[in-house]
């Protein structure tokens, strides 16, 4: 399969040893993974691409690539299906491109404002703040806080599911309590849910939250 440009490159872009240009804001591609050959996108053009997915269906996206078309050649036995092959390139461009996709889940508290659970944009899943709600009963839990903070845990993790994620794609956590007394507990239940490679995080004391709540935690996580 070769993906290759409307017109042939010019003097400054006759080269397609590379796969895209971090520069002009195309990623590098592992071409071995399908067995691809990119040419190099010309520098001093800007226009959008199109590349069909499965069904006839194609997405566009304004990027710093020619218009380009794709050309399947012949198949090999150990070549993946051709359409797979189209769907596993455009997946790669659409999730680092911003086309922002809403997610919501009734296994995680249903949003009761102006909020959604969870966006993904440009490759990354931003989570709100998750409080110790029963999605089923839409009241807080009792037992304290390990109970609520694993009720937090929980609720987040149903959006991770929701979105093709778990915990080991988070990078960054927001922990909000309304008593720092309360941090060793937390940090506890918490740490049950990275067991290697935790994200960063930030921990703040705050005067109140939502409904009594006496933790909230945020979660931003990357795509695989």
């Amino acid at each position: 399969m070769r993906v290759v440009g409307d017109a042939d490159p010019c003097n400054k872009c006759r080269n397609d040893d590379n796969v895209g240009d971090d520069t002009l804001g195309v990623p590098k591609y592992n071409t071995k993974r399908v067995g691809a050959i990119f040419d190099r996108p010309r520098a001093h053009t800007v226009r959008p691409y199109k590349i069909p997915l499965c069904g006839g269906v194609a997405r566009s996206a304004g990027v710093v690539l020619n218009t380009v078309r794709v050309a399947i050649g012949p198949s090999r036995k150990r070549d993946k299906p051709r359409r797979t092959q189209i769907a596993i390139i455009a997946g790669y461009f659409e999730k680092r491109l911003k086309v922002k996709k809403i997610i919501s889940t009734t296994k995680a508290p249903l949003a009761i404002g102006p909020y959604s659970q969870g966006i993904i944009i440009n490759g990354f899943l931003f989570c709100s703040g998750q409080i110790p709600i029963n999605p089923e009963t839409g009241e807080l839990v009792s037992g304290g806080i390990a109970a609520q903070t694993e009720r937090v845990m929980k609720n987040l993790e149903e959006v991770l599911i929701a979105s093709g994620v778990t915990f080991e794609n988070v990078v960054k956590s927001t922990i909000f309590l309304t008593s720092i007394e309360n941090f060793s507990v937390v940090n506890e239940v918490y740490g049950r849910y990275f067991i290697s490679e935790p994200p960063v995080r930030s921990t703040v004391e705050v005067k109140g939250l939502p409904k009594g709540a006496e933790v909230e935690i945020e979660i931003i996580a990357e795509l695989p």
